[in-house]
């Protein structure tokens, strides 16, 4: 499994075009066999010791290794072998 993690930063006033976004880029997820294991929203009082930015948004997702080195040698050399 390949797992990414996202810490989502927005400028001010832009959250209603974030949830927009949001709201097609998540379903694209399981297109490739993604899962958005957690979607946090912390509150400012969730935070216990931070030396950077909170972000506004956490997102965990993962994808199966497999798929994503079988797609990427698809994208390289048109085949499904990397050799």
């Amino acid at each position: 499994m390949l797992f990414i993690t996202q810490l989502i930063y927005l400028n001010e006033g832009q959250e209603a075009i974030f949830d927009e976004f949001e709201a097609v880029a998540i379903p694209l997820i399981s297109t490739y066999n993604g899962d958005l294991m957690l979607r946090l929203r912390p509150n400012p009082a969730d935070f216990i010791e931070a030396s950077m930015e909170k972000p506004y948004e956490i997102h965990l997702v993962s994808f199966p290794l497999k798929q994503i080195l079988q797609r990427s040698c698809l994208t390289k050399n048109g085949s499904d072998s990397c050799i």
